[in-house]
């Protein structure tokens, strides 16, 4: 509320998101109406979303924060916001740093929260939470306390009600300098990140079928100290450091997998392989206006048939119901292509190109419900074809 308060003293055109998990029965609902009241009375835009957080193998936690910055990101695609503002400050940067810390974590866990992600920014990080309590009050603007943050049911609000306290307890400035501290550590982090990718370009050699990264294990086992860069170069393909010097040890053929890559012992090499074996269930629903990312396609309507390129196909628009779906691709996939009889398998048209594993993967399907309508960029499906006589879209990879 405070931040709201705070960017309605600006120019900018705002909208307000709120997000009802239902977790706290009334006064989720509460929340709620509070917030839209306030948007009522000084005409701000107001989206609401009840969202239901019991998602299988997550906790309530991380289900809760996947779900709102989905919608925040669908919201920006529809409506063509240019930013998400959270009102994140300076405590709950300290307690992610203890939260991390507490966990094991790499460095990368103990830079705090970024002022910065993409859309999203962060722009109260800088002030303690009682300070914009102060500010609410004294300009009195209307706030809610979450209940739940009164329990000690979660790993954060016993480091806040416990931990906090004393850290804050050392000395008048250890609160204050720690941030200082993160800020240093997230300066740090940066510079490892250039010089990790400075890294990877010269150890990992991509081949020329575009299949796998080839890695000398002799270039890399010159890298001091050694556990430290294997986390870097490799934990972001999903592979965990100590398995990683335990494959290397091992002979020629050992295979390390994780969710999406394998890792093979070569004889001199590591090979890091994409696993086409697994399947891509990454999907996004596309408006009739169109969408953004993760690639940008724009519809419009159209009164003519016109020559198009490879990024462009016309469409039935009686045939397809919105939203339509844009997806990875899935063994067993068919589609009837254009210019020929009968179907064929998305993975037969795959080998056909002649493309890598990693083409595979990074390629997108344009579906309605279960029939695909468009390989993007390459091959539409004929069954969704326009005529002279029939309403048309134009949809365009730009």
């Amino acid at each position: 509320m405070v931040l709201l308060h705070l960017m309605q003293q600006t120019s900018n055109t705002l909208a307000v998101a709120h997000c009802n998990f239902g977790l706290r029965a009334a006064d989720s609902d509460a929340d709620e109406q509070m917030v839209r009241s306030y948007c009522d009375a000084h005409q701000i835009v107001f989206h609401s979303q009840l969202f239901n957080t019991k998602l299988p193998k997550q906790s309530t936690q991380m289900a809760a924060r996947e779900l709102r910055y989905a919608w925040f990101q669908e919201l920006c695609d529809s409506y063509d916001y240019e930013f998400v503002l959270t009102a994140h400050h300076a405590d709950d940067v300290l307690e992610t740093f203890l939260i991390n810390l507490s966990r094991g974590t790499g460095i990368a866990g103990l830079k705090g929260i970024p002022p910065k992600s993409g859309k999203v920014l962060r722009p109260l990080l800088t002030f303690e939470k009682n300070e914009l309590i102060t500010y609410a009050n004294h300009h009195q603007i209307p706030w809610r306390e979450d209940r739940s943050n009164a329990t000690d049911d979660y790993l954060r609000n016993r480091i806040r009600h416990h931990v906090v306290p004393a850290f804050r307890d050392i000395a008048p400035e250890a609160f204050r300098q720690s941030l200082v501290s993160i800020d240093h550590t997230a300066a740090a982090v940066e510079a490892i990140d250039v010089m990790t990718a400075k890294l990877k370009d010269s150890l990992f050699e991509l081949n020329c079928a575009h299949d796998f990264f080839s890695i000398s294990l002799k270039a890399l086992n010159k890298q001091k100290p050694l556990s430290f860069w294997i986390h870097q170069l490799f934990a972001p393909y999903g592979f965990d450091s100590k398995e990683v010097q335990k494959l290397i040890a091992s002979q020629s053929g050992k295979i390390l997998k994780s969710e999406n890559y394998q890792l093979e012992k070569g004889r001199d090499r590591l090979l890091l392989h994409f696993d086409d074996a697994q399947p891509q269930t990454e999907q996004k629903e596309v408006p009739f206006s169109g969408i953004k990312t993760p690639i940008r396609i724009d519809i419009k309507q159209t009164q003519f048939l016109s020559s198009l390129s490879k990024n462009e196909v016309l469409i039935d628009a009686d045939k397809v119901q919105f939203p339509i779906t844009l997806r990875k691709w899935q063994p067993g996939d068919v589609f009837y292509p254009t210019g020929m009889r009968g179907s064929k398998k998305v993975s037969k048209f795959f080998k056909d190109q002649k493309w890598s594993a990693k083409e595979k993967m990074a390629q997108w399907l344009l579906c309605n419900g279960e029939d695909i309508i468009w390989i993007v960029g390459h091959r539409a499906d004929r069954r969704f074809l326009t005529t002279d006589k029939t309403p048309k879209l134009k949809l365009t990879l730009t």
